[in-house]
């Protein structure tokens, strides 16, 4: 304080009084899973310095309590018990109102964890192909999920959603969920895992140039359906061995599915190869105006074009040259003539270049009898 000449004095209010209260609880379990009674405890007496007018508990799941304490040992405002059925970690606190309208508060958390129900889903079909399982949960839980599968032959897995394989048998599998307080619960599921069908048949199969060839492959039993890709030059794309005819090589793909949806695929090469069935060389020819055999000339099935064709008499002189004529042409074979004259009869060689339907080129030398 200060006077009216200016000095400072020091005061001291002996009557100032700071009100309250210190509440305080104990609370037994303090973790559980999914439902559970609590036993809270206040401790006696509540020190305060203002007496009390009101106590109030809250638990945290929306239920509170609330009276006047008593001021006596057994008040039952003191003990509380609560019976939990909300799963989370939930802040509960008593509040302790003085005589002076003065609230203190104390709060201590509850943790009622969810016990994680599993459910197990896959993707089908079960086949001897990697099987996509799926780990789930009944309802969601709002605490980090531990999952364990096992299988039967010892296969297992630390994911909620493994790809696994097996041979085909009788299995079962196991999902065990938990979270870390150690709330788990356990399903099973039988499986039963199919072989995948079988195909059987070359890796590669050679044919004439222009010749059709059957696709050789044999089947396990039970096919339903039959794919067979690309579609050119097959006679059929749904069926066990369609009729192929490329004039290129090609690899076919088959796709199989049999009775259990299981699906198997396998592939074959067809390689059109220019072979002496692909062409024909006669070895006579009668050149008398017939109209049968009247010219030498190349013929055949799998034949593109004629590159070259080169007659030389028995002493190796050329008598015929012609180049790049279509095959199975008589008109431009040759006519018997040598320099505008009829050639004797007599054995001729000749020098063919043929051009097959898939590009080969193939040389054929060998004689020919010209008959009179």
């Amino acid at each position: 304080m200060r006077d009216s000449t200016g000095c400072i004095v020091g005061y001291v209010d002996p009557l100032i009084k700071v009100l309250g209260a210190t509440p305080f609880f104990i609370k037994t379990p303090k973790a559980f899973c999914d439902t559970g009674t609590v036993a809270f405890h206040s401790i006696y007496p509540i020190p305060s310095n203002d007496g009390l007018t009101n106590l109030t508990w809250n638990f945290g799941d929306g239920s509170t309590a609330m009276g006047t304490p008593t001021g006596a040992p057994d008040d039952p405002l003191l003990d509380q018990q609560h019976f939990y059925s909300k799963d989370g970690l939930l802040t509960v606190s008593i509040s302790a109102t003085t005589n002076s309208g003065c609230v203190e508060t104390y709060s201590d958390s509850i943790h009622v964890w969810q016990t994680p129900h599993p459910l197990i889903t896959s993707d089908g079909p079960y086949c001897t192909e990697p099987i996509q399982f799926h780990g789930n949960l009944t309802t969601p839980n709002l605490d980090s999920v531990t999952w364990s599968w096992s299988f039967t032959g010892g296969a297992v897995s630390q994911e909620q959603n493994p790809r696994l394989s097996f041979p085909a048998g009788n299995y079962t599998a196991h999902l065990k969920t938990s979270v870390a307080f150690g709330c788990s619960d356990t399903t099973s599921q039988p499986l039963q895992i199919n072989p995948l069908p079988e195909i059987k048949g070359p890796k590669v199969i050679t044919t004439p140039v222009g010749f059709p060839v059957t696709l050789p492959f044999t089947y396990s039993p039970g096919i339903t359906t039959y794919a067979w890709s690309p579609g050119s030059y097959l006679d059929c794309t749904d069926c066990p061995n369609p009729v192929a005819n490329p004039t290129f090589n090609t690899t076919y793909i088959v796709r199989v599915t049999d009775v259990n949806n299981c699906v198997n695929t396998d592939t074959i090469l067809v390689k059109p190869i220019c072979s002496d069935e692909s062409y024909f060389i006669p070895n006579t020819f009668s050149p008398n105006n017939d109209g049968v055999n009247d010219a030498f000339y190349p013929r055949g099935k799998g034949l593109y074009n004629i590159q070259s064709m080169r007659i030389f008499n028995r002493w190796g002189q050329l008598i015929f040259e012609r180049k790049d004529f279509p095959a199975n042409t008589a008109s431009r074979g040759w006519d018997g003539t040598s320099n505008g004259r009829p050639a004797p009869a007599d054995v001729y060689v000749y020098i063919i270049e043929v051009v097959c339907n898939n590009a080969q080129v193939i040389a054929l030398r060998g004689d020919v009898t010209l008959i009179r």
